[in-house]
């Protein structure tokens, strides 16, 4: 996550699956504003 600032086209998605959460889907996305702005075009409307 420190280094992904340095570049124009990273974007970091994680989630907690691992962590035995994974039937309530939780999880983040970072990344410049402009790019997450194009992942929310194609994100369902009941996932906010």
């Amino acid at each position: 996550m420190l280094r992904a600032a340095e570049f124009d086209n990273v974007v970091v998605m994680r989630t907690v699956s691992k962590l035995g959460l994974a039937g309530i889907r939780l999880g983040y996305m970072a990344g410049r504003p402009d790019w997450i702005m194009q992942f929310d075009k194609v994100r369902p409307p009941y996932n906010h």
